[in-house]
């Protein structure tokens, strides 16, 4: 097992034995500009997200960083495939955890709508 620290080191990730790669943020809130692909051969690649809304929503990122992934992978494989191998994604975004807060395309968008309020809501 290794751990990657992100270049806050403040940020670590322990990198367990069985994945090929890990990709991750720097950081823990919805929004943020570092995230890391580490992969088993002790290499790492940091990327620096630099439009604050549009590309680092963080659900948004790790969701379309998990299909490119997943479109490389199938790639490799339709190439060649001898390679496949059975694969898993194990993808963990934040939203919709407390405290949320909407990406920001849809933070206007039910902003005239409400919730209805049935007995039973806590």
């Amino acid at each position: 097992q290794d751990k990657f620290w992100c270049p806050d080191n403040q940020t670590s990730f322990l990198i367990t034995s069985g994945f090929s790669r890990i990709n991750g943020p720097c950081g823990f809130g919805y929004y943020n500009k570092q995230f890391f692909d580490m992969f088993m051969n002790g290499t790492s690649i940091l990327h620096e997200i630099n439009n604050p809304v549009a590309d680092n929503y963080f659900t948004s990122y790790i969701g379309n960083a998990s299909l490119n992934w997943m479109e490389e992978i199938f790639e490799q494989t339709n190439k060649k495939p001898s390679t496949r191998q059975p694969l898993i994604a194990w993808i963990g975004p934040h939203a919709p955890h407390y405290p949320s807060m909407p990406a920001g395309w849809y933070a206007d968008r039910f902003s005239d709508k409400t919730a209805p309020r049935t007995p039973n809501w806590n």
